[in-house]
């Protein structure tokens, strides 16, 4: 089956750019060889901090973050990459760990700038209306 040019270009600067954020080693690779209670302590040791900097979240028991650091999920978006579009349902809540990222209004102009350790859609928590 032949592969669209275009579609070889964004895989290739996906995995280009993920080999360049990543460069010290597969993260995943490396916890995939630990033993999954040393696996969760690692995981909620290093992202309980994301989750106590929500102000909903800070006054939460520690088995209540263990579960939501157990549902944190890793995605990587390319520069210039839409993450959230106007009019998506929200349906997640987003931790920015690497990178900025601009937030945009409806003319296309950056309104905002996050940084690593940002947060946005917690509203989704309680309601998947739209964005």
């Amino acid at each position: 089956r032949r592969v669209p040019l275009s579609l070889q270009r964004d895989v290739q600067e996906f995995y280009e750019f993920m080999f360049s954020v990543y460069q010290r080693g597969d993260k995943d690779s490396l916890l995939s060889n630990l033993h999954s209670g040393l696996r969760h302590e690692l995981n909620l040791a290093v992202n309980s901090r994301l989750i106590s900097q929500v102000p909903c979240f800070q006054s939460i028991s520690i088995d209540c973050q263990s579960d939501l650091v157990s549902k944190l999920v890793s995605h990587i978006y390319l520069p210039n990459e839409y993450i959230v579009l106007l009019g998506d349902r929200a349906k997640v809540m987003y931790f920015l760990m690497h990178g900025t990222l601009e937030v945009l209004n409806c003319d296309n102009v950056a309104i905002r700038l996050l940084f690593p350790g940002a947060f946005f859609g917690e509203l989704a928590l309680w309601a998947s209306d739209r964005r």
